[in-house]
């Protein structure tokens, strides 16, 4: 069709047109909106990441000087006599490396998840009352108690061990490091507690510090070979 000779560009090539003068305009504004959530994710990221494996390097390097410390008085209490191998213990602090920052992804989400009004974390400890306060980490023990019995029987299911949860079993003499040495699938289950609790259950910021220091250091604990 020439549309020099008929002198009017037909109304589906106008409609196309306008489309093709707005899209600069809305990636524009695309642009201009996505690095702000972008930013804010990758933001927060940087900031939980070091607490995250802070609090692994924190219990583990403790629980595991503290077993080399006092190791004659504990020796009764030891699982193995041997000790577990160096590259096995440089092997569990890589993998956990992966696990703080997959882990540091579950505390973006509830960050932000919260500031969006779609999660319930908060920041007032005393907000309703101490009372609650103390309630809600007993909540978050039990609920996560619940919440890793049925997932880990879970990633016990022959067609899942390998992929979710073989990385773990590689540690046959655990020791403190263990802790956070997951498979990617792993660490994501664990991740994914605290996102979903805050949907449904209010929790202050300060009693989720809390849960979280508790839990790293049983785990460390558990692991150590004791």
């Amino acid at each position: 069709m020439n549309f020099g000779l008929c002198g009017e560009v037909p109304p589906s090539i106008r409609h196309l047109g306008s489309i093709a003068l707005m899209e600069p305009a809305m990636n524009d504004r695309f642009n201009a909106a996505d690095p702000g959530i972008a930013g804010s994710a990758i933001d927060w990221f940087f900031h939980i990441l070091p607490f995250e494996f802070g609090r692994y390097l924190v219990a583990a390097l403790g629980v595991y000087l503290l077993t080399r410390i006092f190791a004659a008085p504990l020796a009764g209490r030891k699982i193995r006599a041997d000790s577990p191998k160096r590259a096995q213990m440089v092997r569990e602090f890589r993998a956990s490396l992966r696990t703080s920052a997959i882990f540091a992804l579950g505390g973006v989400i509830s960050v932000m998840g919260s500031d969006a009004g779609v999660m319930k974390a908060y920041d007032d400890p005393a907000r309703f009352g101490w009372g609650y306060f103390w309630l809600s980490i007993a909540a978050l023990l039990v609920l996560h108690d619940a919440w890793f019995y049925w997932t880990h029987r879970l990633i016990h299911d022959p067609r899942l061990f390998r992929r979710l949860h073989r990385l773990h079993h590689k540690s046959h003499n655990p020791s403190p490091f263990t802790a956070y040495s997951f498979d990617v699938g792993e660490a994501a289950i664990n991740a994914a507690f605290m996102p979903l609790t805050l949907l449904v259950l209010p929790v202050s910021e300060f009693a989720i510090f809390l849960f979280l220091a508790h839990m790293i250091i049983r785990n460390a604990v558990g692991h150590s070979g004791y």
